[in-house]
């Protein structure tokens, strides 16, 4: 959350870097962009895609700036899926 408003938190021992701080800046673009248009997406900004369930594409932050990322955790997440589809079939609501 620090970085999504871009106020590091002071209990934290070591101070942002500098890619710190432009990660902060870059997730508050996309944020203010969603915001404002419904669309994070804006001039100067990896593209963003939308969300297909073909694509399971995700944003990914990391130290290396911010990318599209497709299909993230693929298996892992797959497995989530099924466990979670087989138990919804268990439980019946009236």
């Amino acid at each position: 959350m620090e970085m999504v408003f871009n106020n590091p938190d002071q209990r934290w021992p070591q101070a942002w870097s500098a890619r710190d701080h432009a990660m902060a800046e870059t997730m508050q673009d996309y944020w203010i962009n969603f915001a404002r248009t419904g669309n994070p997406n804006g001039e100067g900004l990896p593209t963003w895609p939308a969300y297909t369930v073909d694509g399971d594409a995700i944003m990914a932050f990391a130290n290396t700036g911010a990318a599209p990322v497709e299909q993230f955790e693929k298996a892992r997440l797959d497995v989530l899926e099924a466990s979670h589809t087989e138990q919804k079939a268990w439980t019946r609501l009236p």
